[in-house]
């Protein structure tokens, strides 16, 4: 397995397969992808189903690690650097922000996200404090947070559904 941050002309030739990632996994997001505005969107209780145009338009302009096996993409994250936003304390300054984590369905539950996070948090960024976050019912990517001992820090409840609350997770720099 080989985790590769994109170039732009690496992002231009896997343009298409990035693409077809995002819509084989645009039902599997808490709401869909293609209900989506941004990749930093606040207010997930609006949106439209307009296909997964515009998420992708914001998120191909972030910066992509490939995950690769036998050169096929497996999958990417995607992020931003020195992230600021409401529902962030401003005391992690030098951050990364992980907008998209999506694997190929084949290859979901075979412990790639968790190579790929230990990747980024020990190798490319150890020294950066890292934010993501996602929704309460999504406990497989819960699980993997917590393994890499992100501590939450904010909760809004029911922001993406009845009984589906937004969680936001940080995990400081190592000094």
């Amino acid at each position: 397995m080989e985790f590769i941050l994109f170039s732009d002309l690496q992002k231009e030739k896997y343009r298409e397969e990035l693409y077809k990632l995002l819509e084989d996994g645009d039902k599997d997001f808490v709401p869909p992808l293609s209900k989506r505005n941004s990749t930093t969107q606040q207010n997930f209780n609006t949106g439209e189903d307009n296909g997964i145009s515009a998420y992708f338009n914001m998120m191909i302009k972030q910066n992509i690690i490939g995950v690769f096996e036998e050169n096929e993409l497996l999958g990417f994250l995607s992020f931003i650097e020195n992230w600021k936003s409401e529902h962030t304390e401003n005391r992690y300054e030098d951050n990364i922000y992980l907008s998209t984590l999506i694997l190929s369905e084949k290859t979901r539950g075979k412990g790639i996200t968790y190579k790929l996070y230990d990747h980024v948090f020990n190798t490319l960024y150890p020294r950066k404090s890292i934010f993501t976050r996602t929704w309460s019912t999504n406990a497989a990517h819960i699980k993997i947070l917590g393994k890499f001992e992100f501590e939450t820090i904010k909760t809004i409840k029911n922001d993406r559904g009845d009984g589906i609350d937004t969680v936001y997770f940080a995990k400081k720099r190592i000094s």
